[in-house]
């Protein structure tokens, strides 16, 4: 397995696991590769976010945040990123979508 693919197996893994733990019961994850530029698309029914924890999801994701010592999965990705959507409202779930450089 090469990093990149490494990287997206961990994004994939993290993602749904944020799912999970948002009490989502149906989860869907697709990964595209257009010309090695990899796509992760996830979306759950879980109990979504408010608007603080979506702008601190928005902020990591932007690199406005800075990294503390203990850092999550997500927090380990995001020099990876390339680009995101991130779709999200308390009670109605969560679609987040990366792109992987």
């Amino acid at each position: 397995m090469n990093e990149k693919h490494a990287i997206i197996k961990e994004a994939v893994g993290t993602l749904v696991e944020n799912s999970l733990n948002a009490g989502a019961k149906k989860i869907t994850s697709k990964v595209e590769d257009e010309n090695g530029k990899y796509t992760v698309f996830v979306k759950d029914d879980g109990h979504g976010m408010n608007e603080e924890t979506k702008e601190k999801v928005k902020n990591l994701l932007e690199k406005k945040e800075e990294k503390k010592e203990s850092s999550s999965s997500l927090e380990r990705l995001v020099n990876y990123i390339e680009d995101f959507h991130l779709a999200t409202r308390e009670g109605a779930g969560t679609e987040i979508t990366i792109s992987i450089k």
